[in-house]
Formats: C-alpha cells, structure tokens, sequence
C-alpha cells in the first residue's frame, strides 16, 4: 500500500476545494466543515465530530503583547538610565531592566502555556473536530495523524513574524543585560565604561522588533492552501489508504482539528477529553502543517525557549524512512526558539510523543497561500513518510 503518485494529486485535488479563507466563525469555516464531512462520509471510515469552544483572546492579546511588554519595561529602563534625562535613576533602571529581561526569557514559555489552559474571553466561537478511526481487534498502540483546517491571515507574513519574534527576544534580552550592570556599576559609585551604555540605534532595534509585533491583527484573507489544506488532504488520503490494508496491532486516527490558527483549540480539546484514555507509552501523533510547498520539508525536532525535543521515537523513524527511500536530501531538521505554534505544542505539554512535518513559506497568513504553489512531489513525500510510519510502528508493536 504505498503513498503513490496518484495519491499525491488527490490530495491536491482535495486541498483546492478547500483552499478558501476559512477563519474561525466565519462562513469559509462552515463551507469547510460541510466538505470536509461530505469527504470523510464518501471514505467510509467511522467518524464523529467533538464540538468545542474557542476565542481570539490567545492570538490577539497573548501572542501580539507578550513581547510588546517586554519592550516596554524596557523602554523604562532606558527612560531612567539616560544621563541626558531628568528621570535619571539606576534603582529604577536596575528594576526594570532586570524585570524586562526575566519577561522576555519567559515569553515563549508564557505563550506556550496559554494554549488550551487561558479561558475564553471575548466573543466565544462554537466550532468542532473531526475525528475518523481505524480500530484492529486487539490494538497494541496508537497512531494520530492531525492537520487543521481553519485559516488566518495577519499583517506581517508567518516567517516576518517568527523573525521579529527572535529579532526582539535576543536584542531585548542583550540591552537588557547591558542597562542591568551598567546600573550596578553607577549604583557602586563608578563611571561606567562607554559598552555599558546602549546605543540609540540598539534602543530602536529592541522597541521596534518587539513594538511591531503589537500590530499583527488577525483577519480572514489567507485561502490557506499550504497552511494547512494539503494537510487535511493528505491525512484523508492516507485515510483511504489504509482502510483497505489497516494495521493488524496499530490503531489509526485521522484528527481534523480546529481552531488551530487562533490558539491551538482543537488540538488542545482533544487531549484534554482523553488524557486519562490514551496511553502515554504507546501513543503517538503525527502532525502535518504547512506541507506541500517546494523546498525542503521542515521535522522540528525541538522548539521553545528553553528547548523541548519532540519525540525521539518519531524522529528516528521518519530518518530510518528517508535513508530507505532516498529522501534525506528532501528533510532538514529545525529547531523553533519562538515566534510560532502549531497543534503539537498542547499534545506535548499533556505528555504524548509527537513530531511535526512542516514548512516556512513567505505566504503563509497572507492572500497568496494559494494552491497554485502546491507541489505534488511534496506531496507525495510527507505521505509516503505517514505511510511507512505506521507499517513501522505496527512492525515494532507485533513483537509485543
């Protein structure tokens, strides 16, 4: 049952008929619903749907002030340590400084724990999850596959975002550092040496990088081809694969889910219904997000400040798979500091082994992720790796 080329443009094929803006709420979102379970009936799989609740709260206050408040502690900090300043005062200083700097260092951690635990505030959305299985007699361990269908655009593009993020972090955590000891060195009695103290330039780096950010609205523009169509595509493609030759001790489910784009919603709800359910040892999840274009496919193999490794099992054999296929060439590893989330982050934080293949395009959250840049032989790469890693893991889990 391998990932063939047909498959690949069928899944293209499903990705354009949902490639459409379809943000939470709005009437792309129930279109999408409607395909997606006309879809999944015509599969024949078991399905259901799971309805949640969901807000922007996350994504317009969380992750557009988090780093804007760090640049504002900051920006005290300078206020009360220039010399040419009547506010001057290096206790001040000293305290902001060093308040702005301990802000920043936790910023990705912040973020990351906001997800599936801050409540809803705002307007509040009705949204649900798709959920298909595939369930053997006697299954011996557990394979997700997710991608989510919701879309989002923003004022700056998903990779501006990231590097304003990293840009902001580093440059903030740097001045900061710098307007802390120069304060300890006045508040000792002794001039400071010229190093100590920050240039103007350095000063509108840091406000700049981590004030933009406070701009990135959310909007409903982005038809969302690569983020996250061709995922949903090809999660549904391998679900048609695998309902002629299930795995004999591997229990296979196909999660859809929502509100990703917003505050990893979906993703979060279904774990939190199951934590007591699934199996740590033996559950695992494959995320898909933003596959397809050209390039090389992203395998995050950690992420957040300080880094978190995703799964050890996966990763080793997603490499096992491109060595056996002649794909290395087509897979870099990626380490992700901050500046973006996807669904793996809640699944992660519940204590499951999860991986994610993705990518980074200039489009991504913009007008122009359109499915005129899917590429088929991407495609056909991320599906023949879903594939092989469930024969993998059934093979691993027959011997138990």
């Amino acid at each position: 049952m391998p990932y063939t080329e047909e498959n690949a443009k069928n899944a293209h094929e499903f990705a354009k008929k949902i490639a459409f803006p379809r943000l939470v709420g709005s009437v792309g979102e129930k279109k999408a619903q409607e395909i997606i379970n006309d879809e999944l009936k015509l599969i024949g799989n078991s399905f259901y749907t799971e309805e949640l609740k969901c807000s922007q709260f996350v994504i317009n206050i969380v992750f557009r002030f988090i780093m804007p408040i760090g640049g504002l502690l900051l920006l005290i900090a300078w206020l009360f340590s220039d010399p040419l300043l009547s506010l001057n005062n290096p206790i001040i200083s000293l305290l902001f400084s060093l308040f702005g700097i301990i802000w920043l260092a936790l910023s990705s951690t912040i973020i990351n724990k906001s997800f599936g635990r801050v409540p809803n505030i705002g307007e509040i959305y009705t949204t649900k999850n798709y959920i298909s299985e595939i369930i053997p007699p006697e299954p011996k361990g557990h394979l997700i596959y997710l991608a989510h269908y919701d879309s989002k655009s923003q004022l700056y593009p998903g990779i501006v975002r990231v590097i304003l993020f990293i840009v902001g972090l580093i440059s903030g955590l740097l001045y900061g550092i710098r307007v802390f000891i120069r304060s300890i060195i006045i508040l000792t009695g002794n001039p400071p040496a010229s190093f100590w103290t920050p240039e103007l330039y350095s000063a509108l780096i840091v406000f700049i990088s981590n004030f933009a950010l406070a701009f990135n609205y959310v909007g409903n523009r982005s038809p969302g081809a690569l983020d996250d169509a061709t995922g949903v595509a090809t999660i549904l493609e391998l679900s048609k694969i695998f309902k002629s030759s299930p795995p004999q001790n591997l229990q296979l489910t196909f999660l859809v889910t929502a509100a990703e784009e917003i505050g990893l919603y979906g993703a979060a709800d279904y774990v939190k219904r199951r934590k007591n359910q699934l199996n740590p040892e033996t559950t695992f999840f494959l995320n898909y997000d933003g596959i397809g274009g050209k390039g090389k496919i992203i395998l995050l193999t950690s992420y957040g400040i300080p880094p978190k490794k995703t799964s050890q099992t996966l990763n080793d054999f997603i490499e096992e798979i491109t060595d056996e296929h002649a794909l290395k060439n087509k897979i870099r590893k990626f380490y992700l500091p901050i500046g973006a989330a996807s669904d793996h982050v809640p699944i992660q934080g519940a204590g499951f082994d999860v991986t994610l293949l993705g990518s980074f395009a200039s489009r991504f959250h913009t007008s122009k992720d359109t499915a005129d840049f899917i590429d088929d032989k991407a495609l056909k790469i991320s599906g023949v790796i879903g594939v092989e890693l469930a024969l993998k893991l059934d093979q691993k889990l027959s011997s138990k």
